[in-house]
């Protein structure tokens, strides 16, 4: 079905294959907050793949996923190396780096691995 959410295995589905009320055309009138917590209604969904669905998946730049590797790039590049809650690190990148969140994080992501923790 187009610009439909495809079900997993693991999840309920409407007749159509589709999940329940989780749809693309949904999700793109929601601010990023909203869309973010309709697609942690999934079961299995947690914020990491929320923000990678919302990022690579929809396009929404702004997005800006924390996982272990991202938290110590942050921690290592913007916070004295001190242990920093993913939150804080997401509400940090949120406002340094605004709607071009999802590259910067790729950019990031690629300088640590071949040249910060290298």
């Amino acid at each position: 079905v187009q610009g439909r959410i495809p079900c997993s295995i693991h999840n309920e589905c409407d007749g159509g294959g589709v999940l329940g009320n989780v749809t693309k055309e949904k999700l793109d009138a929601l601010d990023i907050e909203q869309a973010r917590e309709l697609l942690m209604t999934i079961k299995g969904v947690g914020e990491k793949v929320a923000n990678c669905v919302l990022l690579f998946g929809l396009g929404r730049r702004e997005a800006f996923p924390v996982d272990v590797w991202m938290k110590r790039i942050m921690e290592s590049m913007y916070f004295d190396g001190k242990d920093t809650k993913k939150l804080e690190i997401e509400a940090f990148a949120v406002k340094k780096f605004g709607n071009l969140g999802g590259y910067a994080q790729q950019y990031l992501f690629d300088y640590a691995r071949t040249t910060l923790f290298k």
